[in-house]
Protein backbone atom coordinates (compact mmCIF):
# COMPACT_ATOMS: atom_id res chain seq x y z
CA UNK A 1 0.00 0.00 0.00
CA UNK A 2 1.23 3.66 -1.19
CA UNK A 3 1.48 6.32 1.60
CA UNK A 4 2.02 9.45 0.20
CA UNK A 5 4.85 12.31 1.37
CA UNK A 6 4.83 15.40 2.39
CA UNK A 7 1.72 16.82 0.01
CA UNK A 8 1.61 14.77 -2.28
CA UNK A 9 -0.55 11.98 -2.42
CA UNK A 10 -0.19 8.33 -4.18
CA UNK A 11 -3.45 6.21 -4.21
CA UNK A 12 -3.68 3.64 -2.14
CA UNK A 13 -4.07 0.33 -3.46
CA UNK A 14 -6.85 -2.31 -2.49
CA UNK A 15 -7.03 -5.24 -4.04
CA UNK A 16 -10.40 -7.80 -3.23
CA UNK A 17 -10.68 -11.39 -3.79
CA UNK A 18 -14.29 -11.50 -6.03
CA UNK A 19 -16.45 -14.22 -7.80
CA UNK A 20 -18.64 -13.37 -10.86
CA UNK A 21 -21.01 -16.32 -11.68
CA UNK A 22 -22.18 -14.45 -14.63
CA UNK A 23 -20.48 -15.40 -17.88
CA UNK A 24 -18.46 -17.68 -16.76
CA UNK A 25 -18.74 -20.93 -18.82
CA UNK A 26 -16.06 -22.40 -20.54
CA UNK A 27 -15.43 -22.89 -23.82
CA UNK A 28 -12.15 -24.89 -25.04
CA UNK A 29 -12.44 -25.03 -28.33
CA UNK A 30 -13.30 -23.47 -31.99
CA UNK A 31 -16.70 -25.56 -31.85
CA UNK A 32 -18.34 -23.32 -29.58
CA UNK A 33 -17.00 -19.96 -30.28
CA UNK A 34 -19.21 -17.27 -31.38
CA UNK A 35 -22.06 -19.00 -30.85
CA UNK A 36 -24.26 -16.20 -28.75
CA UNK A 37 -27.86 -15.56 -29.24
CA UNK A 38 -29.13 -13.82 -32.41
CA UNK A 39 -31.05 -15.30 -35.16
CA UNK A 40 -28.40 -17.62 -36.60
CA UNK A 41 -28.07 -19.02 -33.32
CA UNK A 42 -31.69 -19.84 -32.48
CA UNK A 43 -32.00 -21.80 -35.92
CA UNK A 44 -28.78 -23.81 -34.99
CA UNK A 45 -30.13 -24.72 -31.52
CA UNK A 46 -33.39 -25.63 -32.80
CA UNK A 47 -32.10 -27.87 -35.12
CA UNK A 48 -29.33 -29.39 -32.70
CA UNK A 49 -32.04 -31.03 -30.67
CA UNK A 50 -32.58 -33.66 -33.73
CA UNK A 51 -31.26 -36.78 -32.67
CA UNK A 52 -29.49 -36.94 -36.58
CA UNK A 53 -27.16 -34.20 -34.90
CA UNK A 54 -23.51 -35.66 -35.56
CA UNK A 55 -22.99 -34.05 -32.18
CA UNK A 56 -25.29 -36.21 -30.35
CA UNK A 57 -24.67 -39.09 -32.26
CA UNK A 58 -20.73 -38.70 -31.30
CA UNK A 59 -21.82 -38.18 -27.46
CA UNK A 60 -23.93 -41.64 -27.19
CA UNK A 61 -20.79 -43.37 -28.63
CA UNK A 62 -18.84 -41.32 -25.33
CA UNK A 63 -17.01 -38.90 -27.46
CA UNK A 64 -16.82 -36.35 -24.22
CA UNK A 65 -15.72 -33.62 -26.39
CA UNK A 66 -18.89 -33.56 -28.35
CA UNK A 67 -21.12 -34.00 -25.37
CA UNK A 68 -19.48 -30.77 -24.13
CA UNK A 69 -19.75 -28.79 -27.56
CA UNK A 70 -23.37 -29.28 -27.60
CA UNK A 71 -24.26 -29.19 -24.34
CA UNK A 72 -22.56 -25.02 -25.44
CA UNK A 73 -24.86 -25.25 -28.34
CA UNK A 74 -27.95 -25.73 -25.94
CA UNK A 75 -26.72 -22.70 -23.73
CA UNK A 76 -26.92 -20.39 -27.46
CA UNK A 77 -30.08 -18.48 -25.69
CA UNK A 78 -28.42 -17.14 -22.87
CA UNK A 79 -29.09 -17.57 -19.19
CA UNK A 80 -32.58 -17.64 -19.80
CA UNK A 81 -32.88 -20.29 -22.24
CA UNK A 82 -34.92 -23.17 -20.91
CA UNK A 83 -32.74 -25.52 -22.44
CA UNK A 84 -30.26 -24.92 -19.47
CA UNK A 85 -31.78 -28.43 -17.89
CA UNK A 86 -30.70 -30.82 -21.20
CA UNK A 87 -27.50 -28.47 -20.96
CA UNK A 88 -26.46 -29.87 -17.54
CA UNK A 89 -27.04 -33.62 -19.07
CA UNK A 90 -24.81 -33.31 -21.77
CA UNK A 91 -22.18 -31.44 -19.36
CA UNK A 92 -22.62 -34.08 -16.46
CA UNK A 93 -21.90 -36.97 -19.14
CA UNK A 94 -18.76 -34.66 -20.46
CA UNK A 95 -17.57 -34.16 -16.84
CA UNK A 96 -17.87 -37.78 -16.27
CA UNK A 97 -15.81 -38.43 -19.86
CA UNK A 98 -12.74 -36.42 -18.38
CA UNK A 99 -13.90 -32.86 -20.01
CA UNK A 100 -12.43 -30.20 -17.22
CA UNK A 101 -14.36 -27.57 -18.74
CA UNK A 102 -17.89 -29.23 -18.75
CA UNK A 103 -17.07 -30.04 -15.40
CA UNK A 104 -16.33 -26.67 -14.42
CA UNK A 105 -19.53 -25.45 -16.39
CA UNK A 106 -21.66 -27.84 -14.51
CA UNK A 107 -20.93 -26.38 -11.61
CA UNK A 108 -21.63 -22.84 -12.63
CA UNK A 109 -25.04 -24.28 -13.22
CA UNK A 110 -25.70 -25.95 -10.11
CA UNK A 111 -24.03 -22.71 -8.10
CA UNK A 112 -26.65 -20.46 -9.88
CA UNK A 113 -29.55 -23.02 -9.82
CA UNK A 114 -29.70 -22.44 -13.52
CA UNK A 115 -31.79 -25.51 -15.29
CA UNK A 116 -32.14 -27.36 -11.92
CA UNK A 117 -31.85 -26.94 -8.37
CA UNK A 118 -28.91 -24.72 -6.59
CA UNK A 119 -26.36 -26.76 -5.12
CA UNK A 120 -23.23 -25.44 -3.42
CA UNK A 121 -22.32 -28.62 -1.76
CA UNK A 122 -22.45 -30.15 -5.26
CA UNK A 123 -20.82 -27.20 -6.55
CA UNK A 124 -18.06 -27.20 -4.77
CA UNK A 125 -17.21 -30.46 -5.76
CA UNK A 126 -17.90 -30.23 -9.32
CA UNK A 127 -15.20 -27.49 -9.27
CA UNK A 128 -12.86 -29.64 -7.89
CA UNK A 129 -12.98 -32.12 -10.45
CA UNK A 130 -12.38 -29.79 -12.89
CA UNK A 131 -9.49 -28.29 -11.00
CA UNK A 132 -8.25 -31.53 -10.47
CA UNK A 133 -8.57 -32.28 -14.37
CA UNK A 134 -6.89 -29.21 -15.25
CA UNK A 135 -9.76 -26.19 -15.57
CA UNK A 136 -7.63 -23.44 -13.89
CA UNK A 137 -10.79 -21.50 -13.53
CA UNK A 138 -12.57 -24.51 -11.75
CA UNK A 139 -9.30 -24.30 -9.27
CA UNK A 140 -10.24 -19.97 -8.82
CA UNK A 141 -13.82 -20.87 -7.82
CA UNK A 142 -13.09 -23.51 -5.94
CA UNK A 143 -10.60 -21.70 -4.06
CA UNK A 144 -13.51 -18.52 -3.78
CA UNK A 145 -15.89 -21.38 -2.30
CA UNK A 146 -13.65 -22.45 0.56
CA UNK A 147 -12.28 -18.81 1.07
CA UNK A 148 -16.00 -18.04 1.74
CA UNK A 149 -17.32 -21.14 3.40
CA UNK A 150 -19.99 -22.06 0.22
CA UNK A 151 -21.04 -25.24 0.10
CA UNK A 152 -18.90 -26.62 2.91
CA UNK A 153 -16.69 -25.04 6.09
CA UNK A 154 -14.22 -22.09 5.32
CA UNK A 155 -10.92 -23.04 5.23
CA UNK A 156 -8.26 -20.09 3.96
CA UNK A 157 -5.52 -22.78 4.05
CA UNK A 158 -7.08 -24.35 1.55
CA UNK A 159 -8.30 -21.23 -0.60
CA UNK A 160 -4.35 -20.12 -0.69
CA UNK A 161 -3.74 -23.37 -2.19
CA UNK A 162 -6.49 -23.71 -4.57
CA UNK A 163 -5.74 -19.46 -6.13
CA UNK A 164 -2.04 -21.00 -6.13
CA UNK A 165 -3.27 -23.75 -8.07
CA UNK A 166 -5.23 -21.41 -10.38
CA UNK A 167 -2.14 -18.91 -11.04
CA UNK A 168 0.11 -21.82 -11.95
CA UNK A 169 -2.79 -22.62 -14.72
CA UNK A 170 -2.64 -19.61 -15.76
CA UNK A 171 -5.66 -17.51 -14.66
CA UNK A 172 -4.84 -14.41 -13.80
CA UNK A 173 -7.92 -13.48 -11.31
CA UNK A 174 -5.93 -16.95 -9.43
CA UNK A 175 -2.68 -14.98 -9.03
CA UNK A 176 -4.30 -11.61 -8.15
CA UNK A 177 -6.18 -13.45 -5.60
CA UNK A 178 -3.21 -15.45 -4.23
CA UNK A 179 -0.87 -12.55 -3.86
CA UNK A 180 -3.46 -11.06 -1.47
CA UNK A 181 -3.87 -14.27 0.85
CA UNK A 182 0.33 -13.81 0.53
CA UNK A 183 0.42 -10.15 1.39
CA UNK A 184 -1.85 -10.41 3.95
CA UNK A 185 -1.01 -13.85 5.21
CA UNK A 186 -4.02 -15.70 4.94
CA UNK A 187 -4.12 -19.39 5.11
CA UNK A 188 -0.30 -19.29 6.16
CA UNK A 189 2.37 -17.21 6.71
CA UNK A 190 3.01 -13.85 4.56
CA UNK A 191 5.73 -13.96 1.89
CA UNK A 192 5.87 -10.32 -0.08
CA UNK A 193 8.70 -11.71 -2.37
CA UNK A 194 6.38 -14.65 -3.42
CA UNK A 195 3.34 -12.38 -3.82
CA UNK A 196 5.71 -9.58 -6.26
CA UNK A 197 6.77 -12.86 -8.18
CA UNK A 198 3.32 -13.52 -8.75
CA UNK A 199 2.31 -10.57 -9.13
CA UNK A 200 4.74 -10.05 -11.80
CA UNK A 201 3.59 -13.19 -13.56
CA UNK A 202 0.09 -11.92 -13.97
CA UNK A 203 0.97 -8.63 -14.85
CA UNK A 204 3.07 -10.04 -17.89
CA UNK A 205 -0.66 -11.57 -18.89
CA UNK A 206 -2.08 -8.68 -19.29
CA UNK A 207 -3.94 -7.88 -15.56
CA UNK A 208 -3.37 -3.91 -15.45
CA UNK A 209 -4.69 -4.34 -11.65
CA UNK A 210 -1.48 -6.81 -10.89
CA UNK A 211 0.42 -4.46 -12.77
CA UNK A 212 -0.40 -1.32 -10.36
CA UNK A 213 -0.25 -3.80 -7.04
CA UNK A 214 3.42 -4.48 -8.56
CA UNK A 215 4.16 -1.19 -9.05
CA UNK A 216 3.53 -0.23 -5.32
CA UNK A 217 5.87 -3.15 -4.80
CA UNK A 218 8.64 -1.88 -6.37
CA UNK A 219 7.61 1.69 -5.89
CA UNK A 220 8.14 0.81 -1.97
CA UNK A 221 10.61 -1.94 -1.60
CA UNK A 222 7.75 -4.05 -1.01
CA UNK A 223 8.78 -7.95 -1.53
CA UNK A 224 12.07 -6.81 -2.97
CA UNK A 225 14.33 -4.08 -3.94
CA UNK A 226 13.31 -0.36 -4.07
CA UNK A 227 12.89 0.13 -7.86
CA UNK A 228 11.56 3.25 -9.18
CA UNK A 229 12.62 3.14 -12.93
CA UNK A 230 10.60 -0.37 -12.80
CA UNK A 231 7.55 1.37 -10.57
CA UNK A 232 7.48 4.17 -12.99
CA UNK A 233 7.23 2.23 -16.35
CA UNK A 234 4.87 0.00 -14.55
CA UNK A 235 2.82 3.25 -13.54
CA UNK A 236 3.25 4.63 -17.25
CA UNK A 237 1.41 1.08 -18.35
CA UNK A 238 -1.85 1.22 -16.11
CA UNK A 239 -2.60 4.61 -16.95
CA UNK A 240 -1.95 3.70 -20.42
CA UNK A 241 -5.41 0.98 -19.25
CA UNK A 242 -7.39 3.49 -18.12
CA UNK A 243 -6.23 2.66 -14.90
CA UNK A 244 -6.55 5.79 -12.89
CA UNK A 245 -4.80 4.90 -9.86
CA UNK A 246 -1.65 4.27 -11.65
CA UNK A 247 -2.00 7.75 -13.82
CA UNK A 248 -1.69 9.56 -10.34
CA UNK A 249 0.92 7.87 -9.00
CA UNK A 250 2.99 8.19 -12.67
CA UNK A 251 2.42 11.77 -12.13
CA UNK A 252 3.74 11.73 -8.56
CA UNK A 253 6.83 10.36 -9.79
CA UNK A 254 7.10 12.95 -12.76
CA UNK A 255 6.99 15.50 -10.29
CA UNK A 256 9.37 14.41 -8.18
CA UNK A 257 11.33 12.72 -10.58
CA UNK A 258 11.74 9.18 -9.33
CA UNK A 259 12.68 6.69 -11.79
CA UNK A 260 13.64 9.05 -14.64
CA UNK A 261 13.71 12.96 -15.05
CA UNK A 262 11.27 15.13 -13.76
CA UNK A 263 8.67 16.57 -15.72
CA UNK A 264 6.37 19.10 -14.14
CA UNK A 265 4.33 19.89 -16.82
CA UNK A 266 3.00 16.11 -17.64
CA UNK A 267 2.69 15.65 -14.32
CA UNK A 268 0.24 18.26 -14.00
CA UNK A 269 -1.80 16.78 -16.87
CA UNK A 270 -2.18 13.21 -15.50
CA UNK A 271 -3.11 14.77 -12.26
CA UNK A 272 -5.97 17.11 -14.01
CA UNK A 273 -6.57 14.06 -16.27
CA UNK A 274 -7.42 11.71 -13.01
CA UNK A 275 -9.10 14.41 -10.98
CA UNK A 276 -11.83 14.83 -14.09
CA UNK A 277 -12.54 11.15 -14.33
CA UNK A 278 -13.21 11.44 -10.27
CA UNK A 279 -10.03 10.33 -8.62
CA UNK A 280 -10.16 12.31 -5.23
CA UNK A 281 -6.57 11.56 -4.71
CA UNK A 282 -5.37 13.30 -7.94
CA UNK A 283 -7.84 16.40 -6.94
CA UNK A 284 -5.72 17.31 -3.88
CA UNK A 285 -2.35 16.63 -5.71
CA UNK A 286 -3.15 19.31 -7.78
Amino acid sequence: MLLGLAMIRRTKETLLSVLVVTQTLLCADAGCRGTGGGKGAKRRSRGSMQTSDPLVHACDQGDGAACYRFGMRLLDGGSRDPKAGKARAFFSKACSLGQAGACHNLAVLTLQGRGGPKDPVEARRLFGKACSQGAARGCRYLAYLWEQGVGGPADEAAARSFYARACDGGDVTGCRNQAVFLVLGRGGAKDWPLARRVRAKACKQGDLRSCQALAAMCDAGEGGPIDKAEARALYEKVCDGGVLPGCNNLAVMLQRGEGGPPDEARARKLFRKACRAGNQTACKNL
